[in-house]
């Protein structure tokens, strides 16, 4: 019967059964979930494979190290990726705060996905290094590649790459 409809004769003193029951029709096989994974946060009823984990690894330290970098070191991070600098004071916060938020996003996207099984968090951290591989690509097509331009580059595929096998992989 549907959710909420009435079992048995009708008397005053009947039961409500479900229709649905979160922990055995989890999974597509039917079994049920085992017990130690009733405490692990499942986003969308998936529980995340360890190979899925074991490749966000990369994009998780790489997130992490950036993060620090642009929180303790913008000077560093700023010559790290070309020379970017603001004009003036307003300008200078202004490029400092977008690292570290471009790069604090990512890492926290990662993070929730590789810890706490929230795959849907990698949605952000893919369109972040997505576009601005599609940006860099598209910029050194028009006006010409520099040697440097793709090191960036191919970190960004490799990171969208291992972001997009964990979010697309069959779960555990």
């Amino acid at each position: 019967p549907p959710c909420g409809a009435k079992t048995g004769s009708g008397s005053s003193k009947t039961r409500l059964k479900p229709a649905y029951n979160f922990w055995t029709d989890l999974r597509p096989s039917g079994r049920a979930v085992p017990e130690s994974f009733k405490t692990i946060l499942i986003t969308s009823g998936k529980i995340m494979s360890k190979l899925a984990k074991l490749a966000l690894i990369p994009p998780f330290l790489l997130g992490l190290v950036m993060t620090g970098i642009a929180i303790f070191m913008p000077d560093q991070l700023t010559d790290m990726l070309g020379g970017i600098a603001g004009t003036g004071p307003v300008g200078e916060a202004s490029v400092r705060s977008d690292f570290v938020a471009y790069f604090a996003t990512f890492f926290i996207g990662v993070a929730a996905a590789l810890l706490m099984g929230k795959r849907s968090w990698l949605w952000a951290p893919i369109a972040l290094f997505g576009i601005t591989g599609i940006f860099r690509v598209i910029y050194g097509l028009s006006n010409g590649f520099s040697p440097d331009a793709f090191q960036p580059i191919a970190i960004e595929v490799v990171s969208c790459a291992l972001m997009i096998f964990a979010l697309r992989s069959k779960p555990a």
